[in-house]
């Protein structure tokens, strides 16, 4: 059985395609009483006797006394982080990182699939925000990778969430129209985690699976160390307003408020924001202060809920709308204006919040009912579950997605040049090549000699930094050339080495160096060293020259 696993920051979801064709989420019963959401939750319980947990019976021990219990949330946005001032912020210490928890709940989580569906997943399609690859944060995918393995699954890809979005959201509109999508999709997927914005190229093939391509990306992650501008950082921002310094004063009873106040959110989104938010921006002053609701005895208010949006969450969106006005009018400048050919679709748990949607609306001039570039193809549960339904489509093979390689990568190397020395590039992997053709290595023409056998190999990369007019240089980490090196070379004294690199649908890249005869100009072996994804090996911060 193939399954997408919707990995959210604040609730995950699992869907399949049963032998009928059917396209369904899982409805979890037990101790997740029923649900198709199971929230991204993981406790350790130590009285009355010791037990892990996930989503909902993890949710039921917030507020126990720190001797019986500990909850650990928003694992997914903190994977890879080692920063001990960042993860004990979250409750998190270097006996207990986040990667650890993350594959706890993904053995709780594989285990319930098990039990209660008689599901033994083959392939799992689990989805990762799109963001992470514009914000080089390539390794907290090796690490759900890792998380995901941990269950004993091995068969593993990873696809971005708006991604999988589109998909679902193709399926629906084909089902519908009875014909295919063809033009564009502007995918808003708000999380609890990430602002993710993505503009995809959808190509109708005749008598052939769609091709999806992503042709631009905007948005916001991880900031210094800090969940991004979305769901869980408006959370946070509402709970420090109204009771201000809880947060230092007692971390754990602040996180608790963060979580029944998301609870709250959800639970009266509909019943009363939505209901009431209208009136506040035609009438501002009369109903500012009324209150919604109550949190922990103080009062939820038009006000508060507008004024904590502003200050968190609505110049990101609008940052990342206008950057991708910008890059969308290399591909026409009115794109974003064609009812035929282009759509806006909201998906994730916290597009559903009101004031997200109407902020995303309101950039759109002359938004009505009848305004195609809106038009409703996914009802109000589909826009949560999109994500999950379409990582399942894409698990069983039901749309095709071009990805393409982000950056030029190439091997530094010196030459002699007048009497002195000088470094050159050699480029090897190409910027926008779709990464298929890269599934088998590609090499280098030049064959280089090797100085220094304990030297490690320098890389480049482009984008170039801002500034210079030179691409980035670095390092492969704990690598020297004799590790790189197959064991053959070292014993001709007149060999030569070839480079080339290779990466799978994951973005995880090999370096193949072959060993070449220099009497008979052919390689005589080859050794493949896994480098990981190399992108997650850029520094966060450069300055320019």
């Amino acid at each position: 059985m193939n399954i997408g696993i919707d990995f959210g920051t604040t609730n995950s979801a699992v869907s399949r395609v049963d032998a009928d064709g059917k396209l369904e989420t899982l409805v979890f019963g037990g101790a997740q009483e029923g649900r198709k959401y199971v929230p991204s939750l993981v406790a350790h319980q130590f009285k009355p006797r010791p037990a892990t947990r996930i989503g909902v019976a993890a949710r039921a021990l917030l507020g126990l006394p720190r001797d019986k219990a500990a909850v650990y949330a928003n694992f997914k946005m903190l994977l890879g982080e080692t920063d001990p001032s960042v993860v004990s912020r979250w409750g998190y210490s270097e006996s207990c990182l986040p990667d650890h928890i993350a594959g706890q709940f993904m053995e709780g989580l594989h285990a319930q699939i098990r039990k209660e569906h008689q599901i033994e997943p083959r392939r799992v399609v689990a989805t990762v925000p799109e963001i992470w690859i514009r914000q080089n944060l390539h390794v907290r995918r090796e690490k759900l990778i890792k998380s995901i393995k941990s269950t004993g699954i091995e068969e593993i890809k990873l696809e971005s969430e708006p991604l999988a979005a589109a998909t679902y959201y193709l399926h629906q509109y084909a089902l519908q129209n009875k014909k295919s999508f063809n033009g564009y999709l502007l995918i808003c997927d708000c999380g609890g985690g990430t602002m993710d914005f993505c503009l995809a190229e959808v190509e109708p093939l005749p008598h052939a699976l769609p091709v999806v391509t992503v042709v631009a990306r905007a948005g916001n992650g991880q900031i210094n160390g800090m969940l991004g501008r979305a769901g869980v950082a408006y959370d946070e921002a509402v709970v420090d307003t109204l009771m201000p310094g809880l947060r230092n004063q007692d971390q754990k009873v602040f996180f608790d408020a963060v979580m029944e106040f998301e609870r709250l959110k959800i639970e009266r989104g509909l019943i009363v924001i939505d209901e009431e938010m209208p009136t506040y921006f035609e009438q501002p002053k009369a109903v500012a202060d009324d209150e919604l609701f109550q949190l922990r005895d103080k009062s939820i208010t038009p006000r508060l809920l507008v004024d904590c949006f502003d200050k968190v969450v609505r110049d990101g969106i609008l940052e990342a709308l206008e950057e991708l006005r910008r890059q969308a009018t290399d591909i026409s400048p009115d794109l974003f204006n064609d009812p035929r050919r282009f759509r806006v679709v909201l998906v994730g748990g916290f597009s559903q919040y009101y004031l997200v949607r109407r902020l995303i609306m309101d950039q759109f001039a002359s938004v009505t009912d009848s305004d195609k570039r809106f038009e409703s193809i996914l009802v109000l549960e589909d826009v949560a579950l999109a994500i999950s339904k379409g990582a399942a489509l894409i698990a069983n093979h039901n749309v095709l997605i071009r990805k393409i390689n982000q950056v030029d990568l190439g091997v530094v190397a010196t030459s002699y040049q007048n009497g002195r020395t000088v470094e050159n590039t050699y480029p090897i992997l190409r910027k926008g090549q779709d990464i298929t053709d890269y599934f088998t290595p590609t090499y280098h023409e030049e064959t280089f000699y090797i100085l220094n056998s304990e030297h490690p190999l320098r890389l480049f990369c482009d984008p170039r930094i801002p500034g210079s007019t030179k691409p980035f240089t670095f390092e492969v980490k704990a690598a020297t050339m004799r590790h790189l090196v197959p064991d053959s070379f070292w014993s001709d004294q007149n060999g030569m080495v070839k480079v080339g690199f290779s990466m799978d649908q994951n973005l995880v890249y090999n370096i193949h160096v072959q060993h070449w005869s220099t009497r008979d100009r052919k390689p005589v072996a080859e050794k493949v060293t896994s480098l990981g994804n190399i992108l997650a090996d850029l520094p966060g911060l450069v300055t320019s020259p």
